[in-house]
């Protein structure tokens, strides 16, 4: 298996286990990495970072503790390890 190819099974992943919005969101992000724009000002940034804080506050952002992520990789990671 190739890297191009673990890399797109690791976005595959990720991707399943997201909801429509936190999908949006990482669509928001990778337009901003394949146009090569930035926030277009401070005030942008700061609105976005607003929001953001507020869905988690709020408790509308999907949370994943430290533990789980770690669990996660070391999952995914012993995955790849057995593949090759």
């Amino acid at each position: 298996m190739t890297n191009d190819q673990i890399l797109q099974e690791n976005i595959n992943y990720y991707l399943s286990r997201m909801n429509a919005n936190q999908k949006k969101e990482v669509l928001q992000v990778v337009k901003i990495m394949a146009i090569g724009e930035e926030y277009s000002d401070e005030q942008t940034y700061q609105n976005e970072m607003s929001k953001r804080m507020n869905e988690m506050e709020n408790g509308t952002v999907n949370k994943i503790s430290i533990a789980d992520l770690e669990t996660s990789a070391q999952n995914i990671l012993m995955k790849h390890q057995k593949i090759r």
